[in-house]
């Protein structure tokens, strides 16, 4: 088995690889790939250190948000406008889901969510919340159909990561659209 520090850069190499390989194949512009590979690491690393901790953590989002508005703000007021929409759409309603669940949504899920809302732009940010939500709450129900108890933790991160990336990949970031 590995360690978790290996097993988390596995995951951020593997991310990187498979969002550069994929965003090629879909024919985005270089800057298109190169935004698509270090957002599918950054992604990669969130889900597994989400699964092993239930946390994402703040060296991953904050350096992410920040990220996704600086490359968005070379390419012009409308590329920024996207970027800063789409990370406060998408934090504004995780925090409000966070409100509602008393707690019960990790504020890791806060963050990640405004960050993938920075980098997908604010249009594609519903798209992404209903992918990621409802593959998030396809396995909840899985796990409550196997015999899990309803209170137990539950890693929210890795599916919301899969929405995040499906969007990214055929919707393509704010950077190369």
């Amino acid at each position: 088995m590995l360690d978790r520090r290996t097993s988390r850069l596995l995951a951020g190499a593997t991310g990187a690889g498979v969002g550069f390989g994929a965003a090629l194949l879909l024919g985005r512009s270089p800057l298109a790939v190169l935004v698509c590979a270090g957002f599918a690491g950054i992604v990669a690393v969130a889900s597994v250190v989400d699964l092993q901790e239930r946390r994402i953590p703040n060296r991953l989002t904050y350096p992410g948000s920040l990220a996704a508005i600086a490359i968005a703000g070379p390419l012009g007021p409308a590329a920024l406008g996207q970027a800063l929409g789409g990370l406060l759409l998408a934090g504004g309603m995780m925090s409000a889901m966070w409100y509602l669940s008393r707690g019960r949504l990790g504020l890791g899920d806060v963050k990640l969510s405004a960050m993938v809302g920075g980098f997908l732009g604010g249009a594609h940010v519903p798209i992404y919340l209903v992918a990621g939500t409802g593959l998030g709450a396809i396995a909840g129900l899985l796990l409550l159909a196997s015999g899990r108890d309803r209170r137990s933790t539950f890693a929210l991160g890795p599916f919301l990561s899969m929405g995040a990336l499906l969007v990214m990949l055929f919707a393509g970031p704010v950077a190369g659209q």
